[in-house]
C-alpha cells in the first residue's frame, strides 16, 4: 500500500507489532493407519521442563526429543492420500536462528532425528514412512514469504490477538478488506477461515 497512503496512527500501529515465532512442520505420507487415537495429540512436559526448553529453543538451540503437535490429518479427511495411505503432519519447535549453524545445513539431519524420536512415540512409524518433508523456517519465509519463519505472522499474544489485530475493514483506506493470519481474529487454519468469512460478509453488506 505504501506508508505515505495510512495516516500517522495507522503507521505506527503497524511498526509497534511484533512477529510471531517460527516453526518447523514434518509432513509423513505413510501405508499404514497410525496407532493414535484422535485428529490431534499433543506432546508435552512439566511447565519447568518446558519453559527450560523454550529458553534453549530462543537461543537457536535445537533438541533430539521434540515438543510439538501431531496432526493425524486423514484421520478427519481420508481423502487426503490414496486409500490404504496416511497423512501425519507435526508441528515442532524451530527457530529461525540456529546456534553455530543454519536450516540449509540441518533440513535433513533434523528430519531423520524427528522421525527416529517420534518413532518412540507412535509404534512402527518409521517401518511405515513412505514420503517424508521437513518445511523449516527458512521454507515458510522462501515458499509462504513468512517473515523469519513466523507461521501465525503476527505474534499472538494478548497486545496482538482478536480485535488488537488489524480489522477485516480498513478505517484508513476505503473500499480496502482484509484477511488472513496478520488479521483479526487471529492467525491459524480455523481462525484464518473465519477472517475469510468475516471479511466477505463484511464486503457483501458494504460493498
Amino acid at each position: 500500500i505504501g506508508e505515505e497512503h495510512l495516516p500517522w496512527l495507522a503507521r505506527y500501529g503497524i511498526k509497534s507489532y511484533k512477529l510471531s515465532h517460527s516453526d518447523c512442520m514434518l509432513n509423513l505420507g505413510l501405508d499404514y493407519g497410525p496407532p493414535l487415537d484422535a485428529h490431534f495429540s499433543a506432546m508435552a512436559a512439566p511447565m519447568e521442563v518446558m519453559n527450560e526448553k523454550n529458553k534453549e529453543t530462543e537461543n537457536g538451540i535445537l533438541h533430539d526429543d521434540k515438543l510439538g503437535l501431531i496432526c493425524w490429518t486423514t484421520l478427519s479427511d481420508p481423502a487426503m492420500a490414496p486409500e490404504g495411505k496416511h497423512t501425519l503432519n507435526i508441528v515442532m519447535e524451530g527457530p529461525y536462528d540456529l546456534r553455530g549453524t543454519d536450516w540449509d545445513k540441518e533440513k535433513e539431519p533434523c528430519k531423520e532425528r524427528a522421525i527416529a524420536f517420534f518413532d518412540k512415540v507412535i509404534p512402527g512409524l518409521a517401518d511405515h514412512v513412505q514420503v517424508a518433508e521437513l518445511l523449516t523456517p527458512y521454507d515458510f519465509e522462501r515458499r509462504l514469504l513468512y517473515p523469519g519463519g513466523a507461521i501465525y505472522d503476527l505474534e499472538l499474544d494478548l497486545t496482538q490477538s482478536a480485535t488488537f489485530r488489524p480489522a477485516a475493514r480498513s478505517k484508513s483506506i476505503k473500499g480496502l478488506y482484509l484477511a488472513g493470519n496478520s488479521t483479526h481474529p487471529g492467525g491459524g487454519v480455523p481462525v484464518v477461515i473465519g477472517s475469510g468469512i468475516i471479511c466477505a460478509d463484511l464486503i457483501d453488506r458494504y460493498e
